[in-house]
């Protein structure tokens, strides 16, 4: 099994994250991590009140082998380094980190359509977020811009009390950061009404979670966090839209979501650190079907819903793809051909599953052993039972057989024991008319049965 990384550093790696850790670190393949996306539908759809059209992105999911397996073609298409690094959440690290431990991932071009993930860190730290003490000035800056937004929301555009006018000038020095907040704008910039404001808290909670004591105290306090929470994104131009996610931009994150705006300003304007972002390209689409696919997929494997450990608001896969027929062919020719990614994914997953397959067929074949060989031994035992009762009675009728002619064998040789002592009384008989008169009788050996008597004796008894 694969060692869990350093929770000082690495602190938010539990329930389905590790479970998706331990499924791309154990095993060759990416079959058992395809596996584990039906978890994130339950997520999603647990969430469904809260971010919108989450719902929608659950059934993608779980309607993938309708949808052509387009999720798991996707899922193969992606390089090994970079879907470790979006799993575990250390994207910004493995790419900045100048030690070159572990090797930096590798990851496809900004041209075409596609999905991407964002990370954030500070600079001069080679990719490491912030560390256990900054985490809780941010959620306490998070928290004290939500109760601007509620003064607002009481008391409209212009506030009436000191504290009111406190919060007010103090929120507007957040939302102009990295730009100038338009002067009449009647609300704070990043939170606009109370749903934004629900998916906020939402992401306080998931900075707070970096803080449990176990990960709050002595040294541990100060290390800088290597993981960090993401955001995913998909666009039909992949080069144009990942740049607007960066504070330095020209778009000054006008065209970003408002979690991920926030907080880099809060991380400039109260923390006065320079955050730092890392956008890159996780998946090329050669279908426009797909684009949607691919960021539902994506932000499943980087957990960045803001109830996850992310900053995305909404389901992912609302937008359908109109990319020009050239580049997706081109995107179809650079995925397939140009990269083996595909290729060596899927040939792994085909082998696991080959050996699997065997498996099954030896563990089905042990589970029927006792069953059906003692099914075998019961048909057999019932032909020879069969069998034999048809001999007892074929013995039987011999043995009545037998005893007929025994019986018939015992009245014949009374008879003829009869017969011999008839034949022996006229013998006797015989003897006597010959005798002459006076001679003394012979000694008749053939008289043993008559005793002392004379056979005259005998002749006349009987």
């Amino acid at each position: 099994m694969a060692p869990i990384p350093d929770n000082e550093v690495i602190p938010l790696m539990s329930g389905l994250r590790l479970e998706m850790y331990e499924a791309l670190e154990d095993n060759v393949s990416y079959y058992e991590l395809s596996l584990l996306l039906t978890k994130h539908a339950d997520a999603l759809i647990a969430q469904n009140g809260v971010i919108s059209q989450a719902r929608s992105a659950a059934e993608k999911i779980l309607q993938d082998r309708e949808r052509k397996r387009a999720l798991s073609i996707l899922l193969h298409t992606i390089p090994r380094t970079l879907l470790k690094s979006i799993i575990v959440g250390t994207v910004a690290h493995d790419f900045l980190n100048n030690q070159n431990d572990p090797p930096r991932p590798v990851h496809y071009s900004g041209e075409g359509g596609g999905t991407y993930v964002a990370a954030m860190c500070i600079a001069g730290r080679n990719g490491s977020f912030l560390n256990a003490i900054e985490i809780q000035e941010l959620v306490d800056a998070l928290r004290k811009y939500c109760v601007g937004y509620r003064f607002q929301k009481v008391h409209g555009a212009s506030p009436i009390t000191p504290q009111h006018k406190a919060y007010d000038q103090w929120a507007r020095g957040v939302d102009s950061a990295f730009g100038s907040r338009p002067s009449k704008a009647a609300d704070a910039l990043w939170i606009a009404n109370d749903d934004a404001l629900k998916r906020v808290e939402l992401l306080i909670l998931s900075f707070t979670q970096r803080l449990h004591p176990s990960r709050h105290h002595g040294k541990s306090k100060t290390l800088y966090h290597r993981q960090g929470p993401l955001m995913v994104g998909c666009s039909k131009l992949l080069k144009v839209r990942m740049k607007q996610h960066d504070p330095f931009d020209p778009s000054h994150l006008s065209l970003t979501t408002y979690t991920w705006a926030l907080t880099l300003c809060l991380i400039k304007a109260e923390l006065h650190l320079t955050p730092q972002v890392v956008v890159k390209p996780v998946t090329h689409i050669w279908d426009n079907q797909h684009l949607g696919a691919s960021e539902v997929l994506v932000t499943a494997l980087a957990s960045s819903y803001c109830f996850q450990d992310g900053f995305n608001v909404i389901g992912a896969g609302g937008q359908s793809g109109s990319v020009d027929v050239d580049t997706l062919l081109a995107s179809k020719r650079y995925v397939f051909v140009t990269h083996q990614f595909f290729e060596d994914n899927a040939r792994a997953t085909l082998d696991e599953l080959q050996a699997r397959h065997q498996f099954v067929e030896d563990v089905t074949a042990c589970a029927e052993f006792p069953s059906k060989q003692l099914s075998n031994d019961l048909r057999e035992l019932q032909v020879s039972i069969q069998s034999l009762s048809i001999e007892v009675d074929n013995v039987i009728d011999l043995a009545q057989k037998a005893e007929d002619i025994s019986n018939a064998l015992s009245d014949d040789l009374a008879t003829l024991h009869k017969q011999i002592r008839t034949l022996k009384k006229l013998k006797r008989l015989y003897r006597i008319l010959l005798r002459k008169p006076g001679a003394l009788e012979e000694e008749d050996d053939d008289d043993d049965d008559v005793g002392t008597q004379s056979s005259d004796e005998v002749f006349l008894d009987n």
